[in-house]
Formats: structure tokens, sequence, C-alpha cells
């Protein structure tokens, strides 16, 4: 028996004036990359900062 397991939720990125907006699911290794990805080009970071944050993100909630 397999389950699927999702942890979706709201995600607003901001530096300065520039945000970035997503809906992904963080369990989702597609997702994730995705929205790392547009949110580094969007905000002009580099992507390993983005994913640096949204790693602790994922920890906290887990944690929850």
């Amino acid at each position: 028996m397999a389950f699927d397991v999702l942890m979706k939720v709201n995600v607003l990125v901001a530096r300065g004036d520039a945000f970035h907006v997503n809906t992904l699911d963080l369990y989702s290794v597609r997702a994730r990359t995705a929205s790392i990805l547009q949110a580094a080009a969007e905000l002009k970071l580099k992507d390993d900062v983005i994913l640096h944050d949204l790693g602790q993100v994922l920890r906290k909630l887990e944690s929850l």
C-alpha cells in the first residue's frame, strides 16, 4: 500500500522591492527546484541561498 505525502505551502520570498510568491509541495523535488530557480532569478540571488532558507522552512515544519 502506497501513501502520497504532501506538504503544500504558500511561500512569499522578498528582497527589497522584488518578491516571489508560489504554492508548492515541499516534498516534491521538481516543485522545490523550479521554485528555487525562479525565486533566485527574480530576487537576483544565488540559488543556494534560497535552497538553504527553504530547507530551514521544511525542517521547521517537519518538527511541528
